[in-house]
């Protein structure tokens, strides 16, 4: 799609001083609903854009089309399904919301219990005599916390 055929205008966040722009950090783009629609209709939207698929799926007023829309990309579908669990019943949405709470808490367990073993192999590689130095090599720790595991080790 051409920028003068584009119905949005990017805007990137800029630092005030040097004048550097970061475009990687924050985008905002300003979309002009009705200039978009009539440039659909005549066709003028590339169907492969993936912007203008998510401005589509944006002013679409027809709830029936976001199985149409959502088949142009699977990120779009991805969103599609969410809204559809969204909408469905209280009991159902409630269910959902504790499912998608339950495996968020499995996986900070399983994390938790990952950084606890951690832990145990940096004390007892400690309590052997390696090198600190060695030991947040192989632990991924920095030298610094490994100090410390040491200084509380020390206070046993």
């Amino acid at each position: 799609m051409s920028r003068s055929s584009r119905p949005c205008v990017p805007f990137h966040l800029t630092e005030k001083k040097t004048g550097t722009s970061y475009p990687d950090i924050l985008q905002l783009h300003f979309i002009e609903m009705k200039r978009f629609k009539k440039l659909h209709r005549n066709g003028k939207i590339n169907p492969d854009d993936r912007l203008a698929k998510w401005i589509e799926f944006f002013a679409n007023e027809d709830d029936s089309q976001w199985k149409i829309i959502a088949s142009k990309d699977p990120i779009i579908k991805k969103a599609v399904d969410r809204l559809e669990i969204i909408s469905q019943n209280q009991e159902n949405r409630w269910d959902y919301e504790i499912r998608q709470k339950a495996l968020k808490d499995i996986t900070t367990m399983k994390e938790g219990a990952r950084e606890e073993g951690k832990i145990e192999v940096a004390l007892e590689m400690l309590r052997d005599g390696l090198d600190v130095d060695r030991i947040a090599k192989l632990t991924g720790f920095t030298k610094d916390e490994i100090l410390e595991l040491q200084k509380n080790l020390n206070k046993e």
